[in-house]
């Protein structure tokens, strides 16, 4: 119905960029948690990269979900030459936990949650309970009905190591890429603390 109207008004001498349609359309922020950080503190970096701004020249929107993966995998593929230490876990553990994510394939869609959330004050245990939920255990359904031989992040202890490393390595890049929204959101954390 609405495509007859501008067809209608296009043959009345109207110009369909004129047209004003009234079908309602629902847009999905990019990123909103980092857009909020970005208007309200004014930062411009986090309004780049949740796309309120653009740079110059720019054809291709942002991606802050794959930014904070690419900085994950950089940390995890440095971890593996540098040991920085890890609580409870000897060089070697921490080192495999690296290679176990690196060799898994860490992808976009594994660190989207703990992004998402962390700006709305998810903790680093929920981080971890997300990556368990999310991820881990449906792998572990995966070997139950057959359809890959084992676990890629080795047995349940190592499991929840893995968890742990990744929802720290996670905690870190966006302590890096998304230092002032981090900042921000403790102080937001410290003060509901305060008033509770």
């Amino acid at each position: 119905y609405e495509l007859y109207k501008v067809t209608a008004f296009e043959e009345e001498g109207g110009a369909a960029e004129d047209f004003i349609s009234h079908l309602p359309i629902t847009l999905d922020s990019s990123s909103s948690g980092v857009q909020f950080y970005a208007c309200i503190l004014l930062t411009v970096h986090d309004a780049v990269l949740s796309n309120l701004q653009s740079e110059d020249g720019q054809k291709v929107a942002n991606d802050v979900y794959m930014e904070i993966a690419n900085a994950v995998i950089k940390k995890m593929k440095q971890d593996i030459i540098d040991y920085e230490g890890f609580e409870d876990c000897d060089e070697a553990e921490y080192r495999k936990l690296a290679q176990l994510w690196l060799d898994f394939g860490l992808k976009r869609k594994y660190v989207k949650r703990p992004v998402m959330t962390s700006l709305y004050s998810a903790t680093l245990y929920g981080i971890t309970n997300q990556i368990m939920k999310d991820t881990i255990i449906p792998l572990r359904f995966d070997v139950i009905r057959g359809d890959i031989d084992e676990h890629p992040l080795g047995d349940n202890q190592t499991q929840f190591q893995a968890a742990r490393y990744l929802a720290q390595t996670i905690w870190d890049a966006l302590h890096t890429v998304l230092s002032e929204a981090m900042k921000a959101m403790n102080v937001l954390r410290q003060t509901a603390e305060v008033m509770a």
